[in-house]
């Protein structure tokens, strides 16, 4: 079992939560938790998004561990419900159309996880493969004010060279679609490539500069599909 309390904060940014995890539920591989969260995040000239947005929610969650194909595989599902609130939007941004000052919408979401781990080791692994498929579904039957479905897959393998050089490669694909063309979709759900992704909802691509790869949308860089494929030899 497992209680996690988290806080970390900046000029920028603010978030805390309150999470309940127990991993060996009845004696059997299944996961069931629970957890509380409150976020504020404005917008800042390091990473930017169009407005300024506090949220507060609970998600519950549950995993089991497959026996098929074979014991690496396993699913995880979640329901999130919230409420958000924005305000400072930027003009000339597609959030000027869909919302108001200080307006606060709803979010009701469910998640699932299927996924594969083979890594040798969970932080720096020189064998195996880390494989998963993410379909986030919000609004629609569930109600609420955002519409859309998002799938992701990643794939990740590392193929050992000699002692501890080792070739590794990444492929990420990504879709999103939204319900109608009046959905309010946030920011962070679109997808968005570049930096060295100090931030959970960008996509890291050395070499570039922060949330700077993508198609043009006002003065903002965001897609609805995304594709990146990458490879690096490590020591």
């Amino acid at each position: 079992q497992q209680l996690s309390t988290q806080y970390s904060r900046s000029y920028s940014y603010q978030n805390v939560s309150v999470g309940f995890t127990e991993p060996w539920f009845l004696g059997r591989p299944n996961l069931v938790g629970a957890s509380f969260y409150y976020s504020e995040r404005n917008k800042t000239n390091r990473y930017y998004q169009p407005y300024n947005s506090d949220i507060i929610g609970v998600s519950l969650r549950f995993g089991r561990r497959f026996r098929w194909p074979d014991s690496y595989f396993r699913g995880n599902w979640s329901i999130a419900v919230s409420r958000k609130k924005y305000s400072d939007i930027d003009e000339g941004s597609v959030y000027e159309k869909y919302l108001q000052e200080g307006q606060k919408t709803k979010e009701r979401s469910f998640t699932q996880i299927i996924s594969r781990n083979s890594r040798s080791h969970p932080e720096f692994p020189q064998d195996g493969s880390s494989i998963s498929l993410i379909t986030k579904i919000s609004g629609g039957l569930l109600g609420g004010d955002e519409n859309f479905v998002k799938n992701q897959f990643k794939i990740e393998w590392w193929t050992p060279i000699v002692k501890n050089l080792v070739f590794y490669q990444n492929l990420e694909m990504g879709l999103l679609n939204v319900f109608n063309k009046n959905s309010i979709i946030p920011y962070q759900e679109y997808f968005q490539m570049g930096g060295i992704s100090m931030v959970d909802y960008v996509t890291s691509l050395r070499g570039y500069q922060d949330q700077s790869v993508g198609p043009p949308l006002s003065n903002y860089a965001v897609g609805n599909a995304m594709l990146k494929y990458s490879m690096e030899m490590r020591f």
